[in-house]
This record gives structure tokens, C-alpha cells and sequence, in this order.
């Protein structure tokens, strides 16, 4: 058999990470991050104690890898979103938004949830503070946008009740997916807000 090459090598490596931050995204969600130790963790992965610390260092380097790839992945998915509500398909910008960022909580359910129980824990996204300013001002600049767009006589306000009535309904829709009327609550949301941007009652 031929010796593996640096490429095999570092395939192997990736692979091994994926499985192992996998396995805390999945643990940290379901028990929470000071409920899930090391030693699950490689038992949820199927590596040894010694190859995970080869990698990561401990539970805090873990949820950094797990917060780092998370937010880009919903840096990308709320670019897409905001796409969406700028399209020019027929319908409510602002209900393109809202129906598109349901979907992207619903698929990244497992980090949102991590996400919800930790980033009122500011020694734990410390690392990260620079990161979701940035996610932040992108989203707002993308919202403010939509709205401008739609008519909004403040932009700016109203971009920042907008990002809250949605990362409210998100929390909700997340914690509790199977009984949270998402449909009913966007339509209401966003009939209130087409009132605002198109100069109804206040």
C-alpha cells in the first residue's frame, strides 16, 4: 500500500474535526455547554480522549470552532435572506424576509439553539465579539435596505424593530418548533409592518 500523501493526511484531519465539532454542536445543544464534558463528547464522535485533544484544547475551543462556523453560515444564509426580500419575485419584500429567515432557523436549529443559551454569557462569546458585531452591521445595513425600499420614513428605527420582532419570533420558533404558530405570527408581523413602511398607523 502506498504511504498516504500530506493531502490524505489532511483530508483525514478535516474529517476528524468535522466529526468532533459535530459531536459538541450536537451535545452542547442538547445538554448545554456546562452539561456536556469532554469525554461525551469523544464518546459522541467515536474518538479517542487523546486524538480530541489533539485538536482542540478543551470545550472552549470547541465553541469557538462551533460559533466560528456558525456564523458564517448564517452570515450566508441571511445574505440569501435578505436577497430574497430585495427580489424581484411578486409578494411582500418584507414577507420573503421573514419566511426566509424561519427557514434558515429551522435548518441550523442545533446552533441557534446553543446560540440562544449562550449569548447572554458574555465570557463565553468573548472570542466572538468582534465577529457578531460584524454579522450585526451587515444584517442591519441589508434590513435597512429592504425597508428604504418598501417606503420606511425611518429606516433606521424601524431596520432595528424589524431585526428584534425576528429574532424574537426565531427564539420562539426554535425552542418550541412543533406547537409555535410561525405561519399565523409572520402574517400578523408582517401585515404590521407593510402598515408601517407604507405609511399606515404607527
Amino acid at each position: 500500500m502506498a504511504p498516504r500523501s500530506a493531502e490524505q493526511f489532511e483530508s483525514m484531519r478535516e474529517h476528524s474535526r468535522a466529526l468532533i465539532v459535530e459531536a459538541a454542536l450536537t451535545l452542547f445543544a442538547r445538554h448545554g455547554y456546562e452539561g456536556a464534558s469532554i469525554r461525551m463528547i469523544a464518546r459522541e464522535a467515536d474518538v479517542s480522549l487523546g486524538l480530541l485533544y489533539n485538536y482542540f484544547g478543551g470545550k472552549d475551543e470547541l465553541l469557538l470552532a462551533i460559533m466560528h462556523r456558525g456564523l458564517a453560515d448564517v452570515g450566508e444564509s441571511f445574505a440569501a435572506a435578505l436577497e430574497a426580500g430585495n427580489g424581484a419575485r411578486r409578494g411582500d419584500p418584507i414577507e420573503r424576509l421573514f419566511r426566509s429567515a424561519m427557514e434558515i432557523l429551522r435548518r441550523n436549529r442545533r446552533f441557534w439553539l446553543l446560540f440562544y443559551s449562550i449569548r447572554t454569557q458574555p465570557a463565553v462569546v468573548e472570542g466572538l465579539a468582534g465577529e457578531i458585531a460584524a454579522l450585526g452591521a451587515r444584517i442591519d445595513e441589508g434590513l435597512r435596505a429592504i425597508l428604504s425600499a418598501a417606503g420606511s420614513a425611518e429606516p433606521a428605527v424601524d431596520a432595528r424593530l424589524l431585526f428584534a420582532t425576528i429574532d424574537g419570533i426565531g427564539q420562539q420558533l426554535v425552542l418550541d418548533p412543533e406547537a409555535y404558530p410561525v405561519d399565523a405570527v409572520i402574517d400578523r408581523a408582517v401585515a404590521l409592518f407593510s402598515a408601517t413602511t407604507t405609511g399606515g398607523t404607527r
